[in-house]
């Protein structure tokens, strides 16, 4: 309900000219009468705030607010967007965490690839370097059969406390061999009573074995060069070689030069085939990379 400027009368809030003096009361002012705009707020007259124009045109929200629609509007877009920045903050957020977490699981598979990749770059390196020295004349040692391998109180298939006619009988059976006994010097105006096998080669034994008063083995001596010990060492291989896999390896003197391998219970005299053979180093005996194996004797293992 509002009222007729001119005559005060109570008209309808929809109606354009009153109904008792027959003004037109639509886009009058009501405090001084002027007409005003339909888009105008305030009385150009008067400064009278239109409440006819200002209901019709404005939300009664924005009334009581004292705000136009379109500051509600960007209240709402403010918001909106800030929602907005706030969920793609989170998502930007978990982004970052989770491209850290592929980071480090990718670093730690990285890392324990590596780790695989030396561990096995060092398997293959130790095993190239077991290897390396168990080929001889082009013959590999993933090929050589347990027949030549020695060490631990081992000739292939002999054992050093084995009878004579027990060791005869496998070396024939198994290597072939022929066999010749006689007497060889052992020491300045000493012999004793040797037995030489021969197999793959007539001229040079492959194995010696001396032989007590009654008979027995007492020592043996591996000549050739088909033997090996279970890391490819054999007669003919050389002291750098050797120090290389059988780190505590070491030489002592009896009536000659004497290298002893602890690892395999093995003992091997050596040729000198050096300028620099015999040189004494902080006390103990040893000698250059090239000097060489010459003979290779089995000793029994410690009982453990």
């Amino acid at each position: 309900m509002k009222f007729c400027y001119f005559c005060k009368e109570k008209v309808a809030d929809d109606a354009r000219f009153c109904g008792k003096c027959g003004k037109q009361i639509e886009h009058v002012c009501e405090h001084c009468g002027a007409e005003y705009a339909s888009e105008d707020i305030y009385c150009k007259v008067c400064g009278n705030k239109l409440s006819e124009n200002y209901n019709s045109t404005k939300d009664k929200k924005e009334e009581e607010s004292g705000f136009p629609k379109e500051y509600h509007s960007s209240i709402l877009k403010t918001k909106i967007n800030r929602l907005v920045r706030t969920m793609l903050s989170k998502k930007i957020v978990l982004g970052v965490l989770a491209t850290l977490i592929l980071i480090f699981l990718l670093v730690f598979s990285l890392k324990s690839l590596k780790s695989k990749n030396v561990n096995l770059a060092m398997q293959e390196e130790q095993k190239n370097k077991v290897t390396q020295n168990s080929v001889n004349n082009g013959v590999d040692k993933s090929k050589i059969s347990d027949k030549h391998i020695i060490g631990n109180g081992k000739i292939g298939l002999l054992t050093v406390d084995m009878p004579l006619d027990v060791t005869k009988r496998i070396l024939v059976e198994q290597y072939n061999a022929r066999f010749v006994q006689r007497k060889e010097p052992i020491g300045e105006g000493m012999t004793a009573q040797v037995v030489n096998a021969y197999f793959n080669n007539e001229k040079v034994p492959s194995i010696k074995f001396y032989l007590t008063d009654n008979g027995g083995i007492y020592q043996t001596r591996i000549m050739s060069p088909d033997f090996y010990t279970p890391e490819g060492i054999h007669v003919g291989s050389t002291w750098g070689e050797i120090r290389r896999i059988y780190p505590k390896a070491y030489f002592i003197w009896i009536e000659g030069p004497f290298l002893l391998i602890p690892e395999i219970s093995v003992a091997c005299s050596i040729k000198f085939n050096s300028k620099q053979d015999h040189m004494v180093l902080k006390g103990k005996e040893t000698y250059s990379d090239d000097t060489s194996i010459t003979e290779i004797f089995i000793k029994k293992p410690k009982a453990t």
